[in-house]
């Protein structure tokens, strides 16, 4: 039998650590309860021959779907015809997008500049109602 490591956490005390076993063994002892007598079980967590894909298939990332450009690059594409975690990273990065860091809420629209909207709004009007008069 070929020798792997393994993580394991103790059932007891919650204990993380690594350790080199054989690839058939399930559970080993603890090295932080044991006290020379008596040693508690710890269980395999992560297994070196599997990928945990269960991060893959959340449901928040298929609600991504409903603002990606349907006729939109082969990424998007991609995206749409299969939403994991991976494909969700794809597109962000081809479109230049990125989501919001730790305690960033969403960017607040530049102020708009009253002043030059009321001239603009005025130009327009004075121009659409003008009355001309052309003379012979």
């Amino acid at each position: 039998m070929p020798l792997i490591l393994v993580d394991f956490e103790c059932i007891r005390c919650g204990h993380i650590f690594e350790k080199i076993v054989k690839s058939h063994i399930k559970f080993t002892g603890c090295p932080k309860c044991w006290d020379g007598v008596f040693m508690d079980f710890a269980k395999r967590i992560i297994t070196p021959s599997s990928t945990y894909l269960g991060n893959q298939d959340e449901d928040w990332i298929k609600s991504v779907r409903e603002v990606v450009d349907k006729e939109g690059g082969r990424h998007a594409q991609e995206f749409l015809k299969n939403p994991t975690r991976d494909n969700y990273k794809r597109w962000m990065k081809s479109e230049g997008l990125r989501p919001l860091d730790k305690g960033e809420g969403p960017t607040k629209p530049a102020p708009v500049d009253m002043q030059q909207l009321t001239d603009k709004t005025f130009d327009l009007h004075r121009k659409r109602t003008r009355i001309e008069v052309k003379g012979d």
